[in-house]
């Protein structure tokens, strides 16, 4: 499920249904939509895209898009596993979307994009993981990539929006929606890495291979040819021909 948190008012646009969050006057007392429960893991390599569209006012402001092990808050030092976009005002000196992920240690990979963020802009924020690397969009395109200090594939995570003012006056932004999907094998990165030895790797490995066919007494490996009823044969290396 989803749930909100402050005020929230329809505010629907020609782009479809939106929600304007407003958070009090109160330093630190913030707004968000969040799932409810941890769900997500990037073993299942997910494609999360967000649609927002920044307030009126972004002076003062920690702002958070992403998938989180806990709330961020109105802190800028996450030390839970995420991989959110953040605008913070309090750390980020210059008024461009960051790309944060923090790994199992605590440890934390920040990039500085060169996409602007500004008042009353729409924004798709898309966030592609898998578990070697995680990419950040900003209106389809790509502005930072991490392969390092990523989430572990197994940390499962929530789906959120976090506003919170870092002084005391009103925020607000708008939500559109987050849409959830996986990411194609073909996009994801380290691909050519032969880190499964489990399996055998067509083009040769350094360190040899040894195929086995069963883990029985008398069990078999059986090798084809071909699908195709008219068979033809295996070449060895050493140019002999078996006919199977």
């Amino acid at each position: 499920g989803t749930r909100v948190t402050g005020l929230a008012t329809s505010a629907d646009t020609a782009n479809g249904p939106h929600l304007t969050l407003t958070t009090q006057a109160l330093t630190g007392v913030g707004v968000s939509v969040e799932t409810t429960e941890e769900f997500l893991s990037t073993i299942i390599a997910p494609d999360i895209s967000f649609r927002i569209t920044t307030g009126s006012d972004i002076a003062n402001i920690a702002l958070w898009v992403g998938m989180f092990r806990e709330q961020p808050g109105e802190s800028a030092n996450l030390t839970a596993e995420c991989a959110t976009f953040r605008y913070s005002t309090d750390v980020d000196g210059t008024a461009f979307w960051r790309c944060v992920t923090v790994d199992s240690a605590a440890v934390v990979e920040a990039t500085t994009t060169t996409s602007a963020i500004a008042t009353s802009t729409a924004y798709v924020l898309r966030i592609a993981s898998s578990a070697a690397s995680t990419a950040f969009y900003v209106n389809g395109t790509l502005v930072a990539t991490h392969s390092t200090n990523v989430p572990t594939s197994t940390t499962i995570m929530r789906l959120g929006v976090y506003l919170t003012p870092l002084a005391d006056a009103s925020k607000a932004l708008s939500f559109g929606y987050v849409r959830a999907g996986q990411v194609d094998h073909g996009q994801t990165a380290g691909l050519t890495d032969d880190d499964h030895s489990q399996y055998a790797l067509l083009a040769g490995r350094a360190s040899s291979q040894h195929l086995k066919g069963g883990t029985a007494a008398s069990e078999t490996l059986t090798l084809e040819s071909t699908a195709h009823a008219t068979k033809g044969g295996v070449q060895l290396g050493s140019g002999d021909w078996l006919r199977v």
